[in-house]
């Protein structure tokens, strides 16, 4: 299978936030000002979100590849992304020579986002893309609409921590980790 990397390209405005401030507030149980709680919150969920390769909000996701799979590749031609949770695929991209995208016709292609990790097939083959890199895009929509209670409470432990030892950020503590354990389906190395 192609190695992809992924961008998020647009992030709309979240009607709620992975975490609020009250929320972490109330974990810290302590005076904090509240610019260190927002740093330490930002902080919190990019280090989640990176971990996990996940959305904890609704956005939009760009996964580059080098290529479309090819029959001889180990699954075939299903070309899987571990990156979500996805809730819709927006466009397939490639480029076949030069600097112009060309957009698959979603007709020529079937998605399966129900799989861990989501996955899409050509009804046919995929069109030819001389290797390179960012030859192949996959554009989607991904994140939880209500973030679940667990990872919420490992972003809440994280800010904790991170504030009571700052020179440890970047640190799991021992409490975060089966928290988090169970979202690793999504996780694989993205070159």
């Amino acid at each position: 299978m192609p190695t992809g990397t992924y961008t998020v390209v647009a992030t709309p405005a979240s009607p709620s936030p992975a975490v609020t401030r009250a929320e972490a507030k109330r974990q810290l149980r302590e005076l904090a000002d509240d610019a260190e709680i927002d740093r330490l919150i930002t902080a919190a969920v990019g280090f989640v979100e990176r971990d996990l390769a996940l959305s904890l909000t609704p956005r939009t996701v760009r996964a580059s590849f080098e290529r479309f799979p090819c029959v001889d590749d180990p699954d075939g031609l299903v070309l899987s992304w571990r990156y979500g949770p996805v809730s819709s695929l927006t466009s397939i991209e490639y480029r076949p020579a030069g600097d112009a995208w060309v957009t698959l016709d979603p007709a020529d292609y079937e998605v399966d986002l129900a799989s861990e990790p989501p996955r899409v097939a050509p009804l046919d083959s995929w069109p030819h893309v001389p290797r390179g890199l960012d030859r192949v895009r996959l554009t989607f929509e991904a994140g939880f609409t209500v973030v679940p209670e667990e990872l919420k409470q490992a972003l809440l432990l994280l800010v904790e921590h991170w504030h009571i030892e700052p020179e440890s950020a970047g640190q799991l503590p021992a409490a975060v980790k089966p928290l988090l354990a169970n979202w690793r389906y999504y996780h694989a190395p993205v070159a």
